[in-house]
């Protein structure tokens, strides 16, 4: 599965392909407070309730919060973005059908924001059924999705980095917010959480087949960008990480293996969607803290989890629905959750991110996926001598397949 062609730029080629109106000073918007709060962090170095340093709001160690060397906005927020018919879309020549997106129904049917687009931006700013949006996705770790935001209120791109997980700012107080945590770690809204406007993850080929009336967000956007080019090279192709993460990454996985992640209680649990698949028949029927979970691939390879501890016993899914052991259907709602009508199922909002980043913030995480020389991992994370995945030596080619969602070609670490 091509996520992006290859760039002939290397790894580090990211910070001059033309990205933007990068500052000249970094981050100048932004003086990060240079001592951490005396506070212990917990394991993956944030704290569990927000601490005060020098005047400012923290969630997590100002110690962690990195520049990325792009400045504020180094990429162009698009504010007035356009979409076109799914016809219109073809026609620009640009997408490519295994590539991911995020889909979000509206009243006017779904609308899809593809991730080939956001990379070059970062953010767009939305409204969706008069409610004002914004899609964001960040290429260092994997992470996006689409969220409320109050009316009228802007977002840019911050310069900081954590975790690699791009932090963006909301221009009423300037503070800092990370998909990966879903909240605001930096500033006077820190520990407020982000808003699902009930997205969900799904590749450009999977998602025109079920909504071939569906809107596409435009490439056309005004600025000059190569949209069949990742503006990271091979960026995601390698085991390289560019910015030091708060944890080593759990070696259950390969460092970019793409996960599922969802926190309930303060407990993580990922999962991958190839086992779901194949294991569990595009159903599992989990347990998870106290609660009863329906893991569950939709008929457009969407992974989509919901509570189900007071809700029935689910058989099997049929396309976009999921049927009960009493042959009752359940549909989805516009917002995500399971209805049949009568009572509601809630959606379990869930992250898709690269393994390293998710195992740096959640290293206790439970894991549903296969392990190398343990086999299908339902649990926590216990791994034994010849077990998980092996550290190659640099120089060494290591194969892109698609785990990786890779090219058709081996990357070197360099």
């Amino acid at each position: 599965m091509k996520r992006f062609k290859l760039l002939s730029a290397g790894l580090f080629g990211l910070l001059l392909l033309g990205a933007g109106c990068a500052s000249s000073s970094g981050s100048e918007l932004y003086s990060i407070v240079g001592s951490d709060p005396a506070a212990n962090a917990n394991a993956g170095g944030y704290y569990d309730e927000v601490q005060r340093v020098r005047g400012e709001n923290t969630l997590v160690r100002p110690s962690d919060i990195t520049a990325n060397g792009q400045g504020v906005d180094g990429f162009p927020v698009l504010d007035a973005p356009t979409f076109v018919s799914v016809e219109e879309a073809e026609a620009e020549n640009v997408f490519f059908d295994d590539l991911m997106g995020y889909a979000v129904d509206t009243a006017d049917g779904s609308r899809f924001y593809s991730t080939q687009v956001l990379a070059w931006h970062g953010l767009v700013l939305d409204e969706i059924d008069g409610q004002s949006v914004f899609a964001a996705h960040s290429v260092l770790s994997g992470t996006g999705g689409i969220y409320e935001r109050e009316a009228g209120e802007d977002y840019g791109l911050s310069g900081y980095v954590w975790n690699s997980d791009t932090l963006f700012f909301d221009e009423t107080t300037e503070s800092l917010w990370s998909i990966l945590l879903g909240q605001a770690v930096y500033g006077e809204r820190a520990g407020e959480p982000l808003a699902s406007a009930g997205f969900y993850t799904v590749t450009w080929g999977e998602w025109k087949e079920v909504y071939p009336d569906g809107q596409v967000l435009s490439s056309n956007t005004g600025f000059d960008r190569r949209y069949d080019l990742s503006p990271y090279g091979t960026y995601i192709t390698s085991r390289d990480i560019i910015f030091e993460a708060t944890n080593p990454t759990v070696p259950a996985l390969e460092t970019k293996a793409i996960v599922h992640g969802v926190v309930i209680d303060g407990m993580a649990k990922a999962y991958r969607e190839g086992p779901l698949v194949e294991f569990s028949g595009n159903l599992l029927l989990d347990t998870f803290t106290d609660r009863s979970l329906v893991v569950w691939v939709d008929g457009q390879g969407a992974v989509r989890i919901h509570d189900v501890t007071d809700g029935p016993l689910f058989e099997r899914v049929d396309d976009l629905t999921l049927v009960d052991e009493n042959g009752v259907v359940w549909s989805l709602t516009e917002s995500g959750d399971l209805t049949d009508d009568e009572r509601i199922l809630a959606n379990v909002p869930t992250t898709e991110v690269f393994w390293f980043a998710w195992s740096a913030a959640y290293p206790d995480t439970e894991l549903y996926a296969v392990v190398r020389g343990r086999g299908l991992q339902n649990g926590p994370i216990v791994l034994e001598e010849g077990q998980g995945v092996e550290v190659e030596e640099e120089g060494v080619s290591i194969e892109v397949d698609d785990a990786f969602g890779g090219f058709e070609a081996d990357a070197e670490i360099e």
